[in-house]
C-alpha cells in the first residue's frame, strides 16, 4: 500500500500503473473531498463533491461500474447535506422542498438515513419523508430527539402515532391500530392518554 500524490488527489493504492484511475478521474473532472481517492484491487473508493451540500460517495467500486453512477448534467445544490452511496444522485428538488430547520440524508439503494435535528431514522419510501416534513415540528413538541428506526406509515396519523409509540419502546408496528388522535390534541393508546399537546 503506498500513497501517491497526483494532479489533484492523494491516492492510496496497491496499484503501480494508475493510467486508467486517472483517465477516469480527468474525464469526469472529479472534485474528491478532502483530494482523497483510494484505488485498491483496481476498485475506487472516494468521495466526489457534485455541488453544494450534494456528495457521491462511490465505495469499492471497479471503475466501470462507477462510471454508471457519475452524473451526465449539472447537479443543483441542495439545502440539506446529501450523500448518495453507490447510487446515481437523484431527487434533489424533493428534498430540497422538505422543511427541516436542519437535517442530513445519506440515501442507500434500499432505503434513506436521516438525521434531523437530533432525530434519527430510515425510510424506504420518500411519501414517508415527506409525511415527517409535515407533522416534524409536532413530533418535536412532544417527544424529545430519539433513534426512531424504520418508518413505514403512510398518513400523518399512523405516523404520529407510530413515533409517539416507538418514543416509549413499542416497536410492533401492528400497535399503530390501538393508537388514535383524538379531538386534534390528544393521542390515546389502548384507552388511555398517551400525550397530550
Amino acid at each position: 500500500m503506498k500513497k501517491v500524490i497526483a494532479k489533484n488527489y492523494v491516492i492510496t493504492t496497491d496499484s503501480d500503473d494508475l493510467s486508467q484511475l486517472l483517465s477516469f478521474l480527468e474525464k469526469y473532472r472529479i472534485r474528491a473531498y478532502n483530494y482523497k481517492v483510494r484505488y485498491i484491487s483496481d476498485k475506487l473508493s472516494t468521495r466526489i463533491i457534485l455541488s453544494e451540500n450534494v456528495i457521491l460517495s462511490i465505495e469499492n467500486l471497479p471503475l466501470d461500474e462507477a462510471e454508471k453512477l457519475i452524473p451526465k448534467e449539472e447537479i443543483s445544490p441542495s439545502s440539506y447535506y446529501l450523500e448518495f452511496h453507490n447510487v446515481p444522485p437523484s431527487n434533489i428538488s424533493f428534498f430540497n422542498s422538505l422543511s427541516f430547520t436542519e437535517a442530513e440524508f445519506h440515501v442507500f439503494s434500499s432505503n434513506i438515513l436521516c438525521k434531523i435535528e437530533g432525530f434519527r431514522c430510515k425510510v424506504k419510501e420518500l411519501e414517508v419523508l415527506q409525511i415527517l416534513s409535515r407533522i416534524f415540528p409536532e413530533v418535536k413538541r412532544m417527544v424529545k430527539p430519539f433513534n426512531m428506526n424504520f418508518l413505514v406509515s403512510k398518513d400523518r396519523e399512523s405516523l404520529i402515532c407510530e413515533i409517539l409509540l416507538k418514543s416509549i419502546g413499542v416497536r410492533n408496528t401492528s400497535e399503530i391500530n390501538n393508537c388514535k388522535i383524538i379531538t386534534g390534541n390528544k393521542v390515546m393508546y389502548k384507552d388511555s392518554i398517551l400525550f397530550q399537546w
